[in-house]
């Protein structure tokens, strides 16, 4: 995270552009499980649905560290 944050500095993004937190998933995205298309595209809302929580659980992280 460290180094990402480094180069997105180096790179000149904006701090609301920068990473702040990861958070890695071991299940693959696919037709199957409804968050790809059948051309392979993300299915944004089911991802937003299916991901919430882990979303909710960065943002807490965030929040505890301010």
């Amino acid at each position: 995270l460290k180094e990402l944050q480094t180069q997105g500095r180096a790179s000149g993004l904006k701090g609301f552009e920068n990473i702040k937190a990861l958070t890695f998933v071991n299940e693959l995205m696919s037709v199957d499980n409804d968050l790809l298309t059948p051309t392979m595209k993300t299915k944004r809302p089911n991802c937003k649905k299916h991901f919430m929580p882990l979303i909710e659980k960065m943002y807490e992280k965030l929040q505890a560290l301010e």
